[in-house]
């Protein structure tokens, strides 16, 4: 060793160049494209899932938020008026798969609408998936409607090898839920 510098085992000094046996450098250069291969498999493509999974539980999210402002604005809750006037149960429901229907990779499972009433004075929230058994009083409450979404969403590349076992997002699809509130902007229409 030269004035504290360390030198590495293999390495051998000439004059003031370190130089590596050809054998180690050779190693080095018919090894790299294998250990990127593996670094490749192993970080790029679960990360690309999870990139996509992310990015189509974006649009799951949008879903839900569609189908709550569809419903916010209409006239009933639970029962149709006419033809051309649904609930707002109907229209989240009718909203929510055909906006999910434009991705072939989201499914949706269920949707549920909720009525959520919050008391002015003492703010306590209460949910309901029913019509409300009396007249709403918006002297005293707020009234909301609240779609929640269900569904799975599946990543881009999808592994089918038994090794792996269920991994969400990776070898199966990934569940999600959404939810989405707005203001009702029908509230007398809510004990229907």
């Amino acid at each position: 060793m030269t004035e504290g510098r360390k030198v590495n085992a293999f390495a051998r000094s000439r004059g003031d160049r370190l130089t590596v046996p050809k054998s180690l450098a050779g190693a080095f250069i018919a090894e790299l494209p294998l250990v990127l291969w593996i670094l490749f498999l192993l970080l790029a493509v679960p990360l690309l899932n999870l990139s996509t999974v992310g990015l189509r539980y974006g649009f799951f999210m949008n879903a839900a938020r569609e189908a709550v402002h569809v419903a916010s604005r209409a006239k009933s809750f639970q029962t149709d008026i006419s033809p051309d006037q649904k609930s707002a149960v109907h229209l989240a429901q009718q909203e929510a798969a055909f906006a999910t229907s434009m991705f072939s990779e989201i499914t949706l499972d269920t949707v549920t609408t909720n009525i959520v009433v919050t008391d002015l004075t003492t703010r306590v929230t209460t949910r309901r998936n029913t019509p409300l058994p009396q007249p709403a009083n918006t002297s005293v409450n707020l009234y909301q409607i609240e779609t929640v979404l269900t569904g799975r969403v599946n990543p881009l590349i999808t592994f089918n090898s038994g090794v792996l076992g269920a991994i969400p997002g990776l070898t199966v699809p990934v569940q999600v839920t959404a939810a989405a509130r707005a203001f009702c902007e029908n509230p007398d229409g809510l004990t229907r």
